[in-house]
């Protein structure tokens, strides 16, 4: 019986998509309690996918939740796995996710990623460090405090992520609405549902650095504010929809996230867009110390004029393009 759909999504990207599927395929878990849908808006796999009894779904949606949604359709299991094309599993992955969700009763679960460049892992100190696992039953803003400050240990991308599927059909309409940072409402579902949360301390998920990919905006600077401009304020879009959803409680906590969003938006931008001008609330929100840490800076340099302000973008480009030639050069960081 099929107990975890693995759906694995992929938008134009061409390179890297046969290997996440390859290492779904080369699982422990036994082949009759998992299944592989894959997701994307080509149809070079579709043969593959024949062959090896898995799902293909075309679909040609931009939005990712809702290149999600297509693949959730088709899919046979109360548990979600996400898989980005770029992505891979550990081969015990899938038993591990299989086994909490039946010990815990689980609503969502999550593990560490390592990075990954060329075939080499990248060991990265946080993300090596020995923490214990986290099991979160009280949703309250609390919790989701101390459930934000994990994502600094490797807790990143939403292919560390498995969801009820129950949960996910329940809040597909804000899921039909998520442009990129899909993970953003991974990450906050679990607070509307009864069923615990739990972050496991091992790292099961290969997160892929490409250089082409990773380089390609950092190439100039006028590629970095274009980029960071329409991903500043596609994230800002997500954040405004995950915190619709919640509830006045966690409403308040993610405020600041929000608002942190917007400010982000308008360091980068010459003309921000309307639904993410920044108001005077939210720089006094971001001004104050939070759990997300000190963004003084941020703030002050963005109330500037464009002019000025971008001495300071280009500061950030700068330190971004050394942080990454660091990083695929040296292997460690």
């Amino acid at each position: 019986m099929v107990e975890i759909s693995v759906i694995i999504t992929a938008y134009n990207r061409k390179d890297f998509y046969m290997d996440a599927i390859k290492s779904v395929l080369n699982q422990t878990l036994p082949n009759d309690k998992y299944e592989i849908i894959f997701v994307s808006n080509f149809r070079d796999a579709e043969e593959f996918c024949k062959k090896e009894r898995i799902k293909f779904v075309y679909s040609n949606e931009l939005y990712t939740g809702r290149q999600v949604i297509d693949g959730i359709k088709v899919a046979e299991g109360r548990i979600i796995s996400f898989l980005d094309d770029d992505d891979m599993f550990e081969r015990n992955k899938l038993e591990e996710v299989y086994e909490n969700f039946k010990d815990k009763n689980l609503s969502v679960y999550r593990d560490r990623i390592r990075y990954f460049f060329n075939g080499k892992i990248i060991y990265k100190k946080e993300f090596e460090e020995k923490i214990d696992p986290l099991l979160i039953t009280k949703k309250d803003g609390e919790n989701y405090v101390r459930m934000f400050k994990r994502n600094k240990f490797g807790y990143h991308s939403s292919s560390t992520f498995s969801i009820l599927k129950e949960l996910l059909l329940n809040k597909i309409e804000y899921l039909y609405k998520m442009t990129r940072a899909v993970d953003s409402l991974y990450f906050t579902i679990g607070f509307a549902y009864k069923n615990p949360i739990y972050y496991d301390n091992k790292n099961l998920t290969l997160y892929r650095l490409s250089y082409s990919s990773s380089m390609r905006t950092l190439d100039s600077i006028e590629k970095f504010i274009k980029n960071s401009f329409y991903r500043s304020y596609y994230y800002c879009l997500d954040h405004l929809t995950v915190y619709s959803m919640l509830d006045d409680e966690i409403k308040s906590v993610y405020k600041y996230e929000v608002s942190l969003s917007k400010v982000r938006h308008k360091f980068i931008s010459k003309k921000p867009m309307s639904e993410c001008k920044a108001t005077i609330s939210d720089y006094l929100r971001v001004l104050k110390n939070s759990y997300i840490g000190s963004h003084k800076g941020l703030v002050f340099a963005s109330l500037l004029p464009f002019n000025l302000r971008l001495r300071f973008i280009k500061k950030v480009y700068e330190k971004q393009r050394r942080t990454l030639e660091a990083l695929l050069h040296n292997y460690s960081i």
